[in-house]
Order: C-alpha cells, then sequence, then structure tokens
C-alpha cells in the first residue's frame, strides 16, 4: 500500500538567541509554546509564544537552584493539564501555572522523599515526562545511577501532596517502580544477563494504558554498541500489566500534543518523518523534510528532528531552530 507523502510550507521561523540553544519546546495548548533556550554558564531563559508569535519572555538569572536549568545539567520539564514546570534532579520543582500565563509569577514545590546520592556521590536524574489522567499524577522517567545520560531505566509516578497550612502543594514520588519486562520484549545481545533493562526513549498514557517506546538493551548503552537493536512501543493496561508490542521503524519519536500520532524520524530516511497513529500504530502518512517546506536553512544531518502536529500545524525544531508551519495538502 502506497503511503501518503504530505507537504507544508513555512509560516514563521524561530533561533535561539547568540550562543544559546534550544533545550525543549513545550505546547502547552493549541496556540501556546513554551521554549526554554540555555547555554554554557548562562542564566536560562523562558520564552512564550502566541500562534508561533513572541509575546513574553524571562530569565532565570538569580532564580535559586534553577538559574542555569538544562537537561544536561540535571533538570526536567513536564506539564500537567493546569500548570507546567521545571524539576531539579528528583529534589524541587519550580512551575507556573498555565490560565493566564505570566511567567514572572511562578511558584517552588519541594519533593518531599527526593532519591539520595548511591555510594559513589552519583544523583539521580528524572528524564521525559508524561501525565497520567486517571491517577491525576505525573509519570517521570529516571536514569540508572551508573549510566548517567543514558535514557531512563524505569517509570515512576510523581503525586501532588496537599498541604493544608500552606497554599503551595508539595510532591512525592511513590514507592515503587516500572521497568520494561524482559520477557515479553525482542530479546537483547545482553539478555542473559541478571542486571540487564531496557531502555525507555519515549512514554505517553491514552484510554488508560501506558504506551512505551524502547530501543533495546546493554548494547545500546556502550560506545561500541548498536543503539538501535529494535524499536518497539509496548502498551499495558492501567495497572502495568503487559498487553501487547508495536514494531515501528528505528528513530528518535515523540507523541503529539493532542496524543492521536506518534512521530519518528527514522534512521533510514532522514529526509522524513513518520507519523504513526495511536490506535493501532500504523502509518498513517509521512511529511517530507525540505528547504522550503519545513527546515529552511537548515540541516537535517546532525541531532534528530522534532515534530509537533495540530491540526493543519506543524511544528519542526532542533537546538538550532523552531519553524511553525501549516500542511498544505491532506
Amino acid at each position: 500500500m502506497d503511503i501518503r507523502v504530505l507537504k507544508s510550507e513555512i509560516i514563521t521561523q524561530h533561533l535561539p538567541r547568540e550562543g544559546y540553544y534550544f533545550d525543549t519546546v513545550l505546547n502547552i495548548n493549541e496556540s501556546t509554546t513554551i521554549i526554554i533556550s540555555v547555554c554554557w554558564k548562562k542564566e536560562t531563559f523562558i520564552d512564550l509564544l502566541i500562534n508561533g508569535k513572541q509575546v513574553d519572555s524571562f530569565s532565570l538569572k538569580g532564580i535559586r537552584d534553577f538559574e542555569f536549568a538544562s537537561i544536561f545539567n540535571g533538570y526536567n520539564y513536564f506539564q500537567t493539564p493546569n500548570e507546567f514546570g521545571i524539576i531539579w534532579l528528583t529534589k524541587v520543582i519550580l512551575s507556573w501555572k498555565k490560565e493566564s500565563i505570566r511567567l514572572t509569577d511562578f511558584s517552588f514545590s519541594k519533593i518531599l522523599n527526593p532519591f539520595p546520592p548511591d555510594s559513589n556521590h552519583r544523583q539521580i536524574k528524572s528524564k521525559l515526562y508524561a501525565y497520567d489522567y486517571k491517577t491525576k499524577s505525573i509519570l517521570m522517567g529516571l536514569e540508572d545511577y551508573s549510566h548517567s545520560g543514558w535514557p531512563p531505566k524505569c517509570i515512576i509516578h510523581l503525586n501532588k501532596k496537599r498541604n493544608l497550612l500552606f497554599s503551595t502543594p508539595n510532591w512525592e514520588w511513590e514507592k515503587s517502580v516500572f521497568t520494561l519486562p524482559l520477557e515479553k520484549l525482542a530479546s537483547t545481545q545482553f539478555f542473559y544477563l541478571k542486571r540487564e533493562w531496557l531502555n525507555i526513549r519515549a512514554f505517553f498514557t491514552k484510554d488508560e494504558c501506558l504506551f512505551v517506546h524502547t530501543t533495546g538493551g546493554a548494547s545500546t548503552r556502550t560506545k561500541s554498541g548498536n543503539a538501535f537493536e529494535f524499536s518497539i512501543i509496548a502498551q499495558f493496561d492501567h495497572l502495568k500489566r503487559w498487553v501487547r508490542n508495536y514494531e515501528i521503524a528505528k528513530g528518535i519519536g515523540r507523541i503529539t500534543f493532542n496524543r492521536d500520532y506518534f512521530i519518528v524520524h527514522p534512521l533510514t530516511k532522514k529526509n522524513r518523518l513518520y507519523v504513526y497513529n495511536t490506535q493501532d500504530f500504523t502509518l498513517d502518512f509521512e511529511l517530507s523534510l525540505t528547504v522550503k517546506q519545513n527546515m529552511g536553512i537548515h540541516k537535517i544531518s546532525g541531532h534528530h528532528v522534532s515534530a509537533e502536529l495540530i491540526g493543519d500545524q506543524l511544528l519542526v525544531y532542533k537546538p538550532s531552530f523552531l519553524n511553525f508551519c501549516r500542511l498544505t495538502d491532506s
């Protein structure tokens, strides 16, 4: 069966400040976008865009524990239906309310049970996030102590705890963590090792189910290993029981804002984006990556391309740029 290849056109383009790069892009709703820009040894900036136009900017300079927030420095980003924010390691949260966003109006929250350093004084970091609408908690990935900088090893719930004495709530990690069951996924080159675990590249919830994208085991976490032994999205029910696996193209993927699509930048076709529907993870259509349509002057090589699709609006971005585009055919 022939797969549709859709085209697009660039509407607006955004570049980082001089010396900076885009650390993450959060789509707050259909018209609102948050960009977090970082630079080595310089303060982090948060930019607010409405319909692709920047309307506000805020520097984290002087904000305790968050002035130099970046993924590289051990920070993670998240959003819920009511707020978005930044988490430092597993300890403290800086957040903003989504309703009538004012970047100067933020709050701090403590996490009551942060993870301690290990015996070698290594800190554990959170990576990636999803919101669990059933439990009204945040799901976050946790690194392995001995594999800092690599994809998460497990997923854990972060629950909000109301404080009767103060208006600002605290948060608390659940005691149990979820790791991918080795016996339910494709075997890896190091499957026989008892300490083996499968990495987590992305995860999201939909219809009370958890979906996790994994690309392999220990050999994907070594300098000489294959970064993609396989590419599987595993489905689990609300009790974290395995349901089934979906095989997709090897590459880095991201769930869209409305959770209708999972968009992958494949390893084999760098000038394409593969758009999978999240009902059965069949390939709905492809998007061309070209200079005129959505990339502008920026090269496809290097860091993978990320994308967001909301209606006919397409966001294409890398650390070096963010382009707002529109689909021109369907």
